[in-house]
């Protein structure tokens, strides 16, 4: 029987993503200097499920929602509820800003998909992970590498969801280099969100109601250009003294998080709770 179109792409990527994130983790040289931690599964999908929990608490309970038939048909029979659900969802902009290769990202694709599914049925599956990909995901990486992987992740998620026609090696010829997919992935004629820029430094005034992620975790001697930290000390309050570059992720984070609606998850060290440097970050998350 010959292996459908669909199931190629996506072992294909899956190879590629495998081969790009081992590549990462072995070059440990590489790894410490941009401050690469790959989060485990069990993790990011523990952030992005609070981060829901929190963010939809004003509605519903998300865990009682998918363990509770009685409670879930409560909701879905509710044509208000569902309508303000369905709106909320639909604004919905979630945000990671070292996106790497994609993986808190897929975790909230997932999420938001069963949120869609359970008060959304008119729809097919294709279009709901569309319309998430369109829509509802952001994702910044400052790696070109990396955004191209997140690219792949996202795409091979959405096309996982039924079989159409497809076209395999308009998409990843098997002689193709992974940077030059980007042109490849331009065809499919979808938007994806996933941008390679400096988050820190990009001066886009765009505002999110959910950020999650990892940010690189690099201490201040190990940032090595002086003109670059110059700048995020000109920048930000927070690049005070010994800063570490994960600080200064999370102030440009705050910066951008919706007004009183907003959630934000990242996973930080705790250095910054007592270390002299982490005095201005304090200040600003108790403000």
């Amino acid at each position: 029987m010959k292996t459908p179109p669909i199931k190629i792409l996506s072992e294909t990527i899956k190879n590629i993503i495998t081969d790009f994130e081992t590549e990462k983790s072995d070059r440990a040289e590489s790894k410490q200097d941009l401050g690469i931690i790959y989060t485990p599964k069990i993790i990011v999908e523990y952030i992005v499920s609070n981060i829901f929990r929190i963010y939809f608490s004003d509605l519903i309970e998300i865990e009682k929602l998918f363990e509770n038939a009685n409670y879930r048909n409560d909701i879905i029979e509710n044509d208000v509820l569902s309508e303000i659900l369905h709106r909320k969802l639909r604004n919905l902009t979630i945000l990671d800003p070292a996106c790497g290769s994609g993986r808190f990202l897929i975790s909230a694709a997932d999420l938001l998909f069963k949120l869609y599914k359970l008060i959304n049925s008119e729809l097919s599956d294709f279009e709901i992970k569309r319309t998430i990909i369109e829509k509802n995901l952001y994702g910044i990486e400052i790696e070109k590498q990396a955004c191209i992987i997140s690219k792949l992740r996202l795409i091979s998620w959405l096309f996982s969801s039924k079989e159409i026609p497809l076209d395999i090696n308009r998409i990843i010829p098997n002689d193709l280099k992974i940077e030059d997919l980007n042109h490849n992935i331009n065809k499919l004629n979808l938007k994806i969100n996933i941008f390679q820029k400096d988050f820190l430094l990009d001066s886009s005034s765009n505002t999110y109601e959910i950020i999650i992620g990892n940010p690189p975790y690099i201490e201040n001697k190990k940032i090595k250009k002086s003109v670059y930290k110059k700048k995020l000390k000109k920048r930000f309050s927070c690049a005070y003294r010994l800063f570490d570059l994960s600080i200064i992720f999370l102030e440009r984070a705050i910066e951008l998080l919706q007004q009183n609606i907003g959630c934000l998850s990242m996973i930080l060290t705790n250095k910054f709770l007592s270390a002299d440097y982490g005095i201005k970050i304090r200040e600003l998350l108790i403000n």
